[in-house]
């Protein structure tokens, strides 16, 4: 009768912990930083429709370990916009710099986006770019995020 409960009670404990190892194990696959990434990219495009009047013609966005070596997830995300002026890009960076790690823009020749933000992977526009038409990258790069789940083995 004894032994009946030490097995149930053992059984019982095997499979909470099977339970609990399961349940973090698909943690990892629950693409919560896509989520991040996009609301990222969104309030970054927000704020470039809101004070500029660019026309944004695509944005693409990447997350991961994508510069150096270390812990964590970054994100990067880059909207192509067709400027007439350098100046007006140049006034956008104090209000994005408010909201994201590190921004910048450069003049967009081709569609590859060279930056030395991203080591790790590499985007490209699927635009088809017009000759004679000038082009500019505005980006964002994201250290961090207070909402990424430290454990991710992405980040590692």
């Amino acid at each position: 009768m004894i032994a009946k409960k030490v097995v149930k009670t053992i059984l019982a404990v095997v499979t909470i912990f099977v339970i609990l190892i399961t349940l973090f194990i698909c943690s990892f696959f629950i693409n919560h930083n896509f989520i991040i990434r996009w609301s990222l990219t969104k309030d970054f495009k927000d704020i470039i429709n809101d004070n500029s009047q660019a026309e944004i013609i695509e944005s693409k966005s990447v997350h991961g370990k994508l510069n150096g070596n270390g812990n964590g997830i970054n994100y990067f995300g880059t909207v192509l916009i067709k400027a007439e002026s350098e100046e007006k890009l140049a006034e956008l960076l104090p209000l994005l710099d408010e909201e994201f790690g590190a921004v910048g823009y450069m003049l967009q020749p081709s569609s590859t986006v060279n930056t030395d933000l991203i080591e790790h992977v590499s985007i490209e526009y699927d635009h088809t770019f017009i000759e004679g038409e000038t082009y500019y990258s505005i980006y964002y790069f994201n250290l961090s995020n207070e909402h990424s789940y430290p454990l991710d083995i992405r980040g590692h």
